[in-house]
């Protein structure tokens, strides 16, 4: 977990989330998921692309709210292990993570 809470870095923690949820959107919004789900998330791809664009911008935005949570609850090395640390970095002021 990234514990900044009740520091002087816990607006780092917001900015990087709000950050990330709204990069997630984008990436869900443009359906290239949907193109390589495996048999695990066809269910899901199928229903995305069912959706119009307004229902899709919903869904986006709950899925990245999710993701993005479940993200900062979980270790940090899950994090790492999805994103490269300099494209995590450029979403911090006050901080950066090295290798």
């Amino acid at each position: 977990m990234i514990y900044f809470y009740n520091t002087p870095y816990e607006d780092e923690i917001i900015n990087f989330q709000k950050q990330l949820v709204e990069y997630e959107t984008e990436c869900t919004l443009s359906g290239e998921w949907t193109l390589i789900a495996s048999e695990l998330t066809k269910p899901e791809a199928e229903y995305f692309r069912s959706l119009n664009d307004h229902e899709k911008e919903i869904f986006a935005k709950g899925h990245s709210f999710t993701y993005v949570s479940d993200l900062i609850y979980s270790p940090s090395k899950i994090l790492f292990n999805n994103y490269d640390v300099e494209f995590i970095n450029t979403f911090f002021d006050k901080i950066k993570f090295v290798k």
